[in-house]
């Protein structure tokens, strides 16, 4: 197993030893120690308790106990729950724990696999719960929030892919109620509304609305324009009312 090989590892270089004193000290050979830590060979319960002794650890923590009681803390719990799992007190749990003798050995190898399905099943569940949380808040949200959600966390590049595909497909799919978009303003017909106060066409003293000069009558020659007065002339008296002739 390479844990136990990364623990044995671990330990003897706090320890300050190396593979040559670690295999004297727990009556091995030097290859079989460097074969221990690279995981290339199982050590048995008896070699195992052995370099525990060697190394003045228990062999649980050789064994990765440590790392299991964390993770245990990590998903919510505790040496408590393994125990009640094995149906064992708490502290005959942690007895076998402290002991480096074969049948512990072999005793914590049971527990260690207790509890390592344990924390699984109860990581399992608790990611299960937390798909179906976020599973109900997506269809309470809207499509615009949660498109807006996932776009928040993509680059600049992916968002603007997706600006381009919805602008490709809005004409399509464009619902009768959605705003159009301001028509683009044509050349030399300008869309925008005159500013306040600008005056706009007047209007003469009886209502009469003065024409642009594109819009005067072309004929100002003809006869009938002709019979005008023309400024300076005398205009012919009007009949007074009343005078008999």
């Amino acid at each position: 197993m390479r844990v136990i090989g990364a623990n044995i590892r671990s330990v003897r270089k706090i320890r300050g030893l190396t593979q040559e004193e670690l295999a004297k000290k727990a009556k091995l050979s030097t290859m079989s120690v460097r074969r221990y830590e690279n995981g290339d060979r199982i050590a048995t319960e008896k070699v195992l308790a052995n370099i525990a002794d060697a190394l003045d650890i228990s062999s649980a923590y050789l064994l990765g106990w440590s790392s299991i009681v964390s993770r245990l803390d990590d998903v919510g719990l505790s040496i408590d729950d393994v125990a009640d799992e094995l149906n064992i007190p708490r502290d005959r749990l942690e007895h076998i724990a402290n002991k480096n003798d074969v049948s512990s050995i072999s005793s914590m190898l049971k527990i260690i696999t207790v509890a390592t399905i344990l924390a699984d099943e109860t990581e399992r569940k608790a990611t299960e719960i937390l798909n179906h949380i976020k599973d109900n808040l997506k269809s309470l949200s809207t499509p615009i929030e949660r498109v807006t959600r996932d776009m928040a966390q993509m680059t600049q590049e992916g968002q603007k892919k997706v600006v381009d595909y919805v602008e490709d497909i809005l004409p399509r799919y464009r619902t009768e109620t959605a705003p159009q978009s301001p028509p683009v303003p044509q050349e030399g017909n300008s869309t925008t509304p005159p500013p306040e106060g600008a005056e706009g066409p007047q209007e003469g003293e009886w209502g009469v609305k003065f024409r642009p000069p594109d819009e005067l009558p072309t004929n100002l020659g003809s006869a009938e324009n002709q019979a005008l007065p023309r400024t300076g002339e005398q205009k012919a008296p009007c009949p007074r009312m009343g005078t008999g002739h």
